[in-house]
């Protein structure tokens, strides 16, 4: 654990501090001094309201910090969490699991954060906020209920919630939308008709629909249905592209966050000493993205750990031809070259990859002075460490 939150105090790890403490872990470890001291869980089948509502105290924070993209990443980050083990339980029945065990940390944690952003999504800002203030009110030092929270959500929002609540707390599965349209020329504009679909036959949630045109965007905010549902979206500008769901207000899946997914099971086998299977995972993302420099990457890691240098430098070579994303991966690809040729003795070829990495002005994880240390003395092997990024 990198944290414990009790009544009244908060132990962190020395792990969790680097220049600076961990904004999010701070956030979400104090988070339960309301979602586990002042409220607490009536049963065990109710403990995502505590996991999953500290969860999503601490995406609150990181969206009062960041830009709005920024915070659009940190929900894809949240999503590929929430989805690598998905399948295993609802977050009903998900106190059957191991405590703290990665699959109840998926689906407690990260997909409990995630269904109170989709709630908030329905209710909209000013109802869901209100919410929460009153379940605070309503059951401080009490003990509560999901039916109880579900039952003062739908007084608050006016509505019938059984549907949202069985969908996401009682079921497993997520969509993966697939949507066609068509651009048609009209007296005031343009207008852009279409469908969207997806496999969950009970499906319903709002979705928002972004036109992109070459005056102001619109956005638009269907009701979803089952399997397929029509929009029509009007627009003055003449539309470029369609998005669905930009904003990442639904969890679902996608091509990018199914690659993003297979790479965090292998970073879990990895951390688990379990390399080949990892390496496994990582190449089902490379077959999903052929470009993805963070598959190569570490990829390239496992081998460095095995020693298997050659199959390291191939892959981090790999890693330099791809997307390049996430932007670190650069300045990381040329200083784990120059300690693959420091170990084999290549010390004029390790000191060019050195100076590569000083070229790109990435700090990221102190790698300007990393790739400093080595130029003035040569890596050494110390054996395998796990660096967190």
């Amino acid at each position: 654990l990198l944290g414990y939150s009790a009544p009244g105090i908060e132990f962190l790890a020395d792990r969790a501090f680097e220049s600076s403490p961990n904004g999010n872990l701070l956030a979400r470890e104090i988070a339960y001094q309301w979602w586990q001291a002042l409220i607490v869980p009536k049963s065990p089948r109710d403990l995502w309201l505590k996991e999953g509502f500290a969860g999503y105290a601490a995406l609150l924070y990181e969206e009062s910090i960041s830009s709005e993209a920024g915070f659009v990443q940190e929900l894809k980050d949240t999503a590929v969490a929430a989805l690598l083990h998905e399948d295993k339980s609802t977050i009903r029945n998900a106190y059957q699991l191991e405590e703290y065990s990665p699959e109840y940390n998926s689906i407690l944690k990260s997909k409990g954060a995630y269904v109170l952003h989709m709630l908030r999504g329905v209710l909209g800002d000013e109802k869901f906020f209100k919410l929460l203030k009153e379940y605070v009110y309503n059951f401080a030092y009490k003990e509560a209920s999901i039916e109880d929270f579900k039952a003062l959500a739908e007084k608050i929002y006016g509505q019938d919630l059984t549907y949202f609540f069985s969908q996401w707390i009682e079921q497993n599965g997520v969509p993966q939308f697939q949507y066609e349209f068509t651009t048609y020329r009209v007296k005031d504009g343009f207008k852009v008709t279409g469908t969207i679909k997806q496999d969950l036959d009970t499906f319903r949630m709002p979705v928002e629909i972004l036109v992109e045109t070459d005056g102001k965007p619109e956005l638009k905010k269907v009701e979803a249905v089952g399997p397929e549902s029509n929009f029509s979206v009007s627009t003055f500008g003449k539309p470029r592209s369609t998005k669905i769901d930009p904003n990442q207000k639904i969890l679902r899946i996608s091509d990018e966050i199914r690659v993003a997914t297979f790479i965090g099971k292998g970073d879990e086998l990895k951390k688990l000493g379990e390399p080949t299977e990892a390496i496994g995972q990582y190449q089902k993302a490379i077959e999903l993205n052929k470009r993805s420099s963070l598959a190569f990457y570490r990829i390239g890691e496992a081998f460095f750990e095995q020693r298997s240098y050659q199959s390291a430098a191939n892959s981090f070579r790999e890693a330099l031809n791809g997307d390049l994303e996430p932007k670190w991966i650069e300045v990381w690809c040329h200083i784990n070259l120059g300690k693959v040729y420091d170990v084999l003795s290549q010390r004029e070829r390790a000191l060019k990859e050195y100076q590569q990495a000083l070229d790109t002005n990435d700090n990221t994880q102190g790698a300007q002075e990393t790739a400093q240390k080595y130029i003035q003395q040569p890596y050494r092997y110390e054996g395998t460490h796990v660096v967190v990024r």
